[in-house]
This record gives structure tokens, sequence and C-alpha cells, in this order.
């Protein structure tokens, strides 16, 4: 179960964002929202590892259209890669710099946020550059994966 936190500060800035103009957002925050059955109980807090690779998430996808879900629905996959921390698995981590610095997210945590380095640190920003483009490439070739798997139950 999502914590009910989380619901008053979702609510919160949804409200913020769109004051009076938005209507029926808190479809979101009902306990039956689907949101309630594919997301683990600790799922709101900060990780200092990727917590929820996609890997993971889509094969609970998948695991549920293959257990569960028999007609056709609508349902919407969000995914935390490539936001930070930009901890990409062993086998891309070195494809962009091969530099041992920022492989934790406790390091990068550490730091501002490349766009806002300064001259002299710039090898910095371009080391965090490289562990987001390494990031990336990850979750590109994961939901590449994914849709061969969503191709292959078509058939």
């Amino acid at each position: 179960m999502i914590p009910a936190s989380f619901y008053g500060f979702l609510a919160k800035h949804l409200q913020k964002l769109f004051g009076a103009k938005i209507k029926a957002f808190d479809w979101i925050l009902q306990e039956d929202f689907i949101l309630n059955r594919l997301v683990p109980d600790n799922f709101i807090k900060y990780p200092y590892k990727t917590q929820f690779p996609i890997r993971k998430v889509i094969d609970m996808f998948i695991d549920k259209i293959n257990n569960e879900y028999r007609e056709p629905y609508f349902t919407w996959i969000h995914v935390f890669p490539p936001h930070i921390p930009y901890l990409a698995p062993e086998q891309y981590a070195d494809l962009f710099n091969s530099s041992q610095k920022y492989r934790t997210g406790q390091s990068q945590d550490d730091l501002v946020r490349p766009r806002y380095f300064a001259q002299e640190q710039q090898p910095d920003a371009d080391i965090i550059r490289a562990r987001y483009d390494a990031f990336i490439r990850y979750s590109d070739k994961e939901f590449q994966d994914f849709i061969e798997q969503l191709e292959q139950k078509a058939d």
C-alpha cells in the first residue's frame, strides 16, 4: 500500500500546478488505483541504488498481463531510470567514461546538478553526463526488450 503521506504530497502539488483547471485528478489517489497493485510498499524513498530497475518493473507488468488481465485495457508504466542517481548496470557503466568517480548514488547526490557546475568543475560535470548517457543506453535497451516481449505475446 502506498503511504497516505504520498497521496497528500501528490494532491498538494497537482493542485499547485493546475489549480482549478484540474477536475478529476483524485482517481490516482484512490486505494483501488492500479498503482497500489504494481508498486511495493517501500516505494516512496530516495534510493542510493537503482531500487526499481527497469527489468523489475517490466517483469512485474508482464506477470500481471500473463496472470490477471485477459481483456484489452490501458496501462501506464513509469520507470525511474534514467533519473538520478545515474547507476547503470556494470556492463553499461564504462561506455562513455571509465572513471571510477561518481559510481554511487551518494557520491552523485553530493554534487550540484551538472548544468550549475562552474568552469573548473567541467571534468566532474562530464563524468556525471557520461553516467547519465550510460543510464540512457541501459534504459533504451531494456525498453527495446520490453517491446520485443510484447510483440511476441501478440503473435
